[in-house]
């Protein structure tokens, strides 16, 4: 299991993202990708890839994903959306190349995520998706899912801001014509809660600054 308190530096997960692909949206999984960011450098996995916020000094985003083979999914025609398949490049032979089983994946998920609450812009149907791979798995996913917006109360970020830095990264996932990969949007949430703690940083450090010259 991941500590998720890097006790060399004390480095610690400010937030956790995560993001699903599927055959189509009621269909199965086929790809599930998590981004946490991190204050100061967190410890690395064999996989995971680790990427400083822009714009920011001491924030990093470690991310991960795993492709979902379960080959009785992939016979269920008519759950596979050509449509959905052409929107992330995930096709049936990928998956039985370079697949892992259910199992592999609930256990991977659980030593990466086990305890922390998980932010998804699409809660309903990403916790659908990665149960299907825990229902596969006879296992119990151990950590929780939330509404991304969920995020800014928790932190008492500011609201507007947010959801302006989230508007950015929707169009970024949204504007582009590369592929609708988990990783890689788990990781454009991540980067617009970075910016905006950077920026809610640095309203509090002008705030304390303004509140000490006036004692």
């Amino acid at each position: 299991m991941l500590n998720h308190i890097n006790a060399q530096n004390g480095a610690r997960i400010l937030a956790t993202f995560v993001d699903c692909e599927a055959t189509s949206l009621n269909g199965y999984c086929t790809e599930v990708g998590f981004a946490q960011v991190w204050q100061g450098l967190p410890p690395t996995g064999h996989t995971t890839k680790i990427d400083p916020v822009p714009d920011t000094d001491t924030l990093f985003i470690r991310s991960d994903s795993r492709l979902v083979c379960v080959e009785e999914w992939l016979d269920d025609y008519l759950k596979w959306d050509p449509a959905a398949e052409k929107m992330t490049g995930i096709s049936r032979t990928m998956l039985l190349h370079s697949g892992y089983p259910a199992n592999q994946v609930a256990i991977w998920l659980n030593d990466e995520l086990a305890g922390l609450v998980v932010h998804s812009d699409a809660r309903i149907f990403d916790s659908n998706w990665i149960d299907q791979v825990y229902g596969v798995a006879g296992m119990k996913r151990r950590f929780k899912i939330v509404q991304l917006e969920r995020i800014a109360k928790r932190w008492d970020v500011n609201k507007s801001a947010f959801r302006g830095y989230c508007k950015g990264a929707f169009n970024t996932l949204h504007g582009s014509d590369k592929p609708h990969r988990a990783e890689a949007d788990a990781v454009n949430w991540a980067k617009a809660f970075g910016q905006c703690w950077d920026e809610a940083l640095l309203n509090r450090s002008l705030f304390a600054k303004l509140a000490g010259s006036l004692l």
